[in-house]
């Protein structure tokens, strides 16, 4: 059977399969969709593209190490279009590694707004382990400190991996980590690591 751009030809040719709301776009060929290519992908395969184009820990450590400044990828792929943030928020693995940066000079209310949005972080990984990278002066006031503590802290059952870079980790109360596999202190000091 030829292809003669009538979809059901191309179901019969190809079987009919799930498909996602994207498979399923019947709109206007638009210059953005002839131009960009990625356009056209189904969700669950920019889904997927989006996931592996996150660093890893060691990319990370790397350029925290070295004080560079760095673009969460999954807040650039949030600022891309509405339909790429509605992707990002459905997918949870793109939420389940952590950064925040605790600076020197932030007061109670900031850090109370800075919680609030790890908070909102953490429930957009559903229930996936999560890696948290946190960097930070160790002189921050502790009134600062007590609301990022508290967020950390609440959901330590959660945590796979943590990553401290100058910030003091005298506050945190190490009950109840059950999941904590890696616990490392910049700029290279191993303190722990279990396997299972």
């Amino acid at each position: 059977m030829r292809w003669r751009g009538d979809h059901r030809q191309c179901e019969t040719y190809f079987g009919n399969r799930d498909k996602s709301p994207a498979a399923d776009y019947h709109g206007p060929i638009t210059r953005s969709r002839v131009l960009s290519p990625i356009h056209s992908l189904p969700f669950e395969v920019l889904g997927e593209i989006l996931i592996l184009a996150l660093p890893t820990d060691q990319e990370l450590y790397n350029k925290y190490s070295k004080g560079q400044k760095f673009l969460n990828p999954t807040l650039v792929s949030c600022a891309v279009c509405s339909s790429w943030r509605s992707l990002a928020f459905s997918t949870p693995p793109l939420w389940s590694t952590v950064l925040i940066h605790v600076p020197y000079n932030i007061n109670e209310a900031q850090a109370k707004r800075k919680a609030a949005d790890l908070v909102q972080w953490i429930e957009r990984s559903r229930s996936l382990p999560i890696t948290l990278h946190i960097s930070g002066d160790p002189y921050i006031s502790s009134n600062a400190r007590v609301p990022i503590i508290s967020v950390i802290d609440d959901h330590a059952a959660r945590w796979e991996s943590l990553y401290f870079l100058g910030f003091n980790n005298d506050p945190f109360h190490f009950g109840g980590w059950q999941s904590l596999r890696r616990l490392y202190f910049y700029p290279h000091l191993c303190i722990g690591s279990r396997e299972s």
